[in-house]
C-alpha cells in the first residue's frame, strides 16, 4: 500500500507538473528546437535542448521569472489535490518509525556512563556499578539538550571526563562545517571554558 501510494503521488506529479503541453509549446522552446535541428551535424545524432533559454546566470530575466512562476503555481495547484495522500503517507512513516534502544553502558573504573532521555532531554548519566554502596548515587554529568539549545546548529563529537570526574571535555560543531572545537565544562557548576587550539 505504501509503495503504491508513493508511486502514484510521484508519477502523477512528474507527468502533470513537468511534461505539460504548455512547456513543450512555449515559443522559446520551439525556436530552440528548430535552431538545434538546423545546425545539427549529419555525422552525429541530432540533439535538441528546448529549455536552454531558461538558463539565466544573472537572475534578471523577466521572461524566465514569469515562466518559472507559472509552473510553480501549477505545481502548487496540483499538490493541493494530493494533500490527503501526503498526510496518509506522512502518518504511515511516523507510525512505522523504529524505536531505538538505549546504547550499552560505557564502563570506566567503578562507574558506568551512557546517554539517556530524561524529561525530554538527552543527558549523560553516571551510575556506580555497585549500587549497594552507601555513598553511591546516580548523577547527570552533561545535559546535551541544554547545550544544543545555545546554538542554531549543534553536533556533539566526543567527550572525555577528567580523572577526578569533575570536568568533562567535549568536542562540538556549532556551525555545521564539521569544524569541532573543544570545550571543558565543570560538572558541578556547569561553567564552560572554550579551548583555543593553536
Amino acid at each position: 500500500m505504501k509503495r503504491s501510494a508513493l508511486y502514484l503521488l510521484i508519477s502523477s506529479f512528474s507527468v502533470s507538473a513537468f511534461s505539460t503541453p504548455e512547456t513543450a509549446q512555449h515559443p522559446e522552446s520551439r525556436a530552440n528546437a528548430a535552431s538545434s535541428t538546423q545546425q545539427g551535424s549529419t555525422l552525429l545524432p541530432q540533439s535538441t535542448d528546448a529549455f536552454s533559454w531558461l538558463r539565466d546566470d544573472s537572475r534578471q530575466s523577466e521572461k524566465v521569472r514569469h515562466f518559472l512562476t507559472e509552473h510553480n503555481q501549477q505545481a502548487a495547484r496540483f499538490l493541493t489535490k494530493q494533500t490527503a495522500l501526503q498526510q496518509q503517507l506522512l502518518n504511515e512513516w511516523q507510525n512505522n518509525a523504529p524505536q531505538k534502544a538505549e546504547k550499552p553502558w560505557l564502563i570506566r573504573g567503578d562507574v558506568k556512563y551512557r546517554f539517556e532521555t530524561r524529561d525530554n532531554s538527552r543527558v549523560l548519566v553516571e551510575q556506580p556499578i555497585h549500587q549497594a554502596a552507601e555513598d553511591s548515587k546516580e548523577r547527570i554529568v552533561f545535559n546535551l539538550t541544554q547545550r544544543a539549545a545555545q546554538s542554531d546548529y549543534y553536533s556533539l563529537g566526543s567527550w572525555l571526563l577528567s580523572p577526578n570526574k569533575r570536568f568533562i571535555a567535549v568536542t562540538e560543531d556549532v556551525r555545521g562545517d564539521r569544524n569541532y572545537t573543544v570545550t571543558v565544562i565543570d560538572t558541578h557548576t556547569q561553567q564552560a571554558y572554550a579551548l583555543s587550539i593553536m
